[in-house]
């Protein structure tokens, strides 16, 4: 979930090595916008002229 974006880390070291701690790198509004802009993304790449036209449709 690092690799995605969700996540961050930071690094502490105890017996037996490194460790990592994990904390939401979004709070509640901005993962809502970060998966919005990825859905509407992903729809964008996939289908264009549809997610465009439903996009129009819903500002209408």
């Amino acid at each position: 979930m690092v690799d995605e974006e969700i996540l961050t880390f930071h690094e502490i070291t105890g017996k037996g090595g490194h460790r990592r701690i994990y904390a939401p790198k979004y709070d509640e509004a901005g993962s809502k916008l970060f998966w919005a802009k990825k859905i509407l993304k992903k729809l964008s790449d996939t289908w264009p002229d549809a997610t465009q036209s439903a996009i129009d449709s819903l500002n209408a």
